[in-house]
């Protein structure tokens, strides 16, 4: 070790703890000096404490400081009245100790912080720093001429009005006209996020990242509440700039089909992609302005960007097409989520979020109409090509006035879960909401071989009848495999009766039961029991599961059992049993084999 070269030794020592780090400080010179840069590289300064006695050892040994790469200081320097207090003049001696700093992370300054960091930069001091931390509103502009002093060396700018504080004034600022007049000089600029607020700093965008030529990634805001504003226009010619991989915006960047034409133009090239905030989340309910045609369009070329995720309001007689139309677009996506809860009834629109991740594109449907449900020919179109789906809660269940059963305004029948299953011949995994509300008359009869899992949730623990529907699961469903099952807690769980779960059809690898234990007090997990009733090919058993394991008992026993929870299961095999337990914040999980 003692031969091996400075760099190797530095590549080792990354694999140690700080505080294996400090006993390598103190074996020989080549080792402090090959360790000393990963302890002091990136420090988190949160506590008062801990910034005496930094400050201390920077004074007495001021070496150290040449170490110093990132400093996060977190909520340090704030005081109860919300002002820069440094008690032990941390900031001073990062300054003075300091002078390799790339990156100062504070999450309250204030205008004294930013005044001595002013200062050190007309006096050449942290010439290296590359990153500024994130200015409030209030302290916008101070951020901006502290900005401007070390254009030399920031890599990253970030000029953004999260709280509009500037208004539709902000260009008029002074140091914000200074910065679009000296933009060009940040010569290292590979990151830029900034707001605008007005028809002028919207037109005059492209401009300002033309004139950053290092750009690699920006994010835009545009203030919601600004409605008439002049957009980009499409027709101009713009330069591309393939260089720029990482955009971010909120959608009143794309409200217009010259817009979303604009960044297609623009962006030729995004490896990453970010359109944050769906009207419905800041109270503005205007229809979008795009319509399906152009959507898809964008579409096609977010498609070919390895990580995105989008929000946007459309028309709901615009999302069946749309959808048909994404789910043509690529073969590799074959995961579907429909998500929906209601919203304004009265409203035409639907929030659409497609996401790209995990190789999942993820539609979140916002039902606004009483039993209206996202349109099945959108399954006759692409059935085939569904591997997945999960249909979330579409409505908050309402307890009705003698609480002794749950609607659901929008499934009010198990016929259109069937529907969907029949046209997805390919369907493998399915997860739905509780059958509350199901038609139990309902007899549809099918076949569907390919389904392995199902996954049902928000089962309430007092009403057995809800899981009437799974009978039906088993004969329409005879290959299913794996069974979840999620109770959600909304009624106190009935310790009488047993848990009963019919799937006569089915043989089942593995069962799991997921549910609180609200009605049982003070529970012991470490003896915790749990009785099963197995009717299966083979006759019916009688178990009894506890931590040690899995052993049989007599059907008296398992009768006379009714404090404890008991699960009465009919199916033609069952390999493995899991429950998992929940009492407030403590869980019990426990898996057994039959």
């Amino acid at each position: 070790m003692f031969q091996l070269p400075f760099e190797i030794l530095v590549h080792v020592f990354s694999y140690l703890s700080k505080s294996d780090l400090l006993q390598c400080q103190l074996t020989c010179k080549i080792w402090y000096e090959s360790s000393v840069e990963l302890l002091y590289s990136n420090l988190i300064i949160d506590r008062s404490k801990t910034s005496r006695l930094f400050v201390r050892t920077l004074v007495n040994s001021s070496r150290l400081g040449s170490n110093v790469k990132i400093v996060n200081t977190r909520e340090l320097f704030k005081t109860k009245e919300n002002n820069f207090w440094d008690e032990h003049g941390l900031l001073s001696a990062l300054i003075r100790h300091c002078p390799n700093l790339l990156d100062l992370i504070c999450w309250e300054q204030g205008s004294t912080f930013w005044t001595q960091l002013l200062i050190a930069a007309s006096c050449g001091q942290l010439s290296r720093l590359q990153s500024l931390p994130s200015a409030n509103s209030e302290d916008l502009e101070s951020y901006i001429y502290t900005a401007l002093f070390f254009k030399a060396s920031l890599t990253r700018l970030s000029v953004k009005d999260d709280l509009f504080f500037f208004g539709l004034d902000m260009n008029r600022s002074e140091a914000y006209q200074m910065l679009q007049n000296e933009i060009s000089e940040f010569k290292n600029l590979s990151s830029l996020s900034i707001s605008c607020t007005s028809n002028k700093q919207l037109s005059s965008f492209d401009a300002l990242i033309e004139d950053c030529s290092s750009l690699e990634k920006i994010c835009i805001i545009l203030n919601p509440t600004v409605e008439k504003r002049t957009t980009i226009k499409a027709e101009n010619v713009f330069h591309p700039r393939p260089d720029i991989r990482q955009l971010i915006c909120n959608w009143k960047m794309v409200d217009s089909e010259s817009q979303l034409k604009y960044i297609i133009q623009k962006f030729p090239n995004l490896q990453h992609l970010v359109i944050s905030n769906m009207p419905h989340q800041i109270g503005n309910t205007s229809l979008t302005n795009c319509t399906a045609d152009a959507i898809i369009e964008f579409l096609r070329f977010i498609m070919n960007i390895p990580d995105f995720s989008m929000g946007l309001q459309i028309r709901k007689e615009d999302l069946s097409n749309l959808w048909i139309g994404l789910m043509n677009m690529d073969y590799r996506y074959r995961n579907v989520t429909i998500d929906g809860f209601s919203d304004d009834r009265y409203s035409d629109n639907v929030n659409l979020s497609i996401e790209k991740a995990f190789s999942v594109i993820t539609f979140i449907f916002h039902n606004n109409e009483e039993d209206e449900l996202p349109p099945t020919n959108f399954f006759t179109e692409v059935g085939s090509m569904i591997r997945s789906i999960n249909i979330r809660d579409m409505t908050n269940p309402v307890p009705m006035v003698d609480e002794s059963s749950i609607h659901y305004s929008t499934l009010t029948g198990i016929d259109w879960v069937f529907q969907i299953i029949e046209l997805c011949p390919s369907l493998q995994e399915l997860t739905i909401p509780s059958a509350l509300g199901y038609d139990r008359s309902n007899h549809r009869t099918f076949q569907q071989t390919e389904l392995k899992k199902l996954l049902i949730y928000n089962i309430p623990d007092s009403h057995q009848h809800s899981l009437f529907f799974l009978e039906l699961m088993s004969m329409n469903l005879p290959n299913i495999k794996q069974l979840q099952l999620e109770y959600d807690g909304l009624f106190d769980y009935d310790i009488n009766k047993p848990i009963t779960i019919l799937m006569p059809n089915t043989k089942l690898n593995l069962l799991s039961s997921t549910h609180p234990l609200s009605g049982i007090s003070e529970v012991d997990y470490s003896i915790i029991e749990v009785y099963f009733r197995l009717h299966t090919d083979a006759g019916v058993k009688h178990y009894v599961g506890k931590r040690t394991g899995l052993v049989t008992t007599s059907e008296k026993h398992y009768n006379k059992s009714q404090e404890k929870i008991r699960f009465n299961i009919t199916c033609r095999s069952l390999k493995e049993f899991a429950i998992i337990e929940i009492k407030h914040s403590l869980s019990y999980k426990q898996k057994w084999s039959f």
